[in-house]
């Protein structure tokens, strides 16, 4: 599927890797038109965004992507994502993502 934003995320962080920034920065950006997306998908595309050198596009799709459920910890797995993880936004994105967990919880 042409439009499958999980697909094209992985792809755009393919040509990250390959030194291709204007093709992947295009399938990054298709993907994130796509209206419907898992937490997960969410997370790719911060990881392809990230890969692709644009750190405020990755960092807004991680917030998203935790708003919507997705766990640190898979943030945390990610290799590619070690530069990110020292991002003060991150943290605190991570803080306002187990402040609303919390608060639900409860």
């Amino acid at each position: 599927n042409p439009d499958n934003a999980y697909v094209l995320a992985a792809v755009a962080g393919s040509y990250a890797m390959l030194g291709k920034r204007d093709r992947g920065l295009e399938l990054a950006r298709r993907a994130a038109l796509q209206e419907q997306m898992l937490p997960v998908t969410m997370g790719a595309l911060a990881e392809a965004f990230e890969d692709l050198a644009e750190r405020d596009s990755a960092l807004e799709w991680i917030d998203r992507a935790f708003s919507n459920g997705l766990k640190p910890v898979w943030v945390e797995r990610r290799p590619s994502l070690q530069e990110l993880r020292t991002d003060p936004r991150y943290a605190e994105s991570v803080e306002r993502f187990v402040d609303r967990r919390e608060t639900r919880e409860e």
